[in-house]
């Protein structure tokens, strides 16, 4: 969304933490992910890029998670401002 906070559901199948986000093409990565861990399961995740330009209203993006155990798992989102 406009204020920078990416909000996505994501199934996992352990439990992990995720370290950080980032949108895939671009310099925007952050640390504030709420909440950091996975369940089993589907999760409500939050991610808090702060505020952001250059990007397109109604575009296809991919957030990229790092997880505790170096994996990646990436996300697609579609920028709402």
């Amino acid at each position: 969304s406009g204020n920078g906070i990416a909000t996505f559901v994501l199934y996992s199948s352990q439990q992990a933490l995720i370290s950080s986000a980032q949108i895939v093409g671009t310099q925007y990565l952050t640390s504030s992910i709420s909440p950091n861990s996975l369940s089993v399961g589907n999760n409500n995740i939050s991610a808090n890029f702060g505020m952001i330009t250059g990007l397109n209203p109604s575009s296809t993006y991919t957030i990229r998670l790092t997880l505790s155990t170096g994996q990646t798992v990436d996300v697609n989102v579609i920028y709402r401002p």
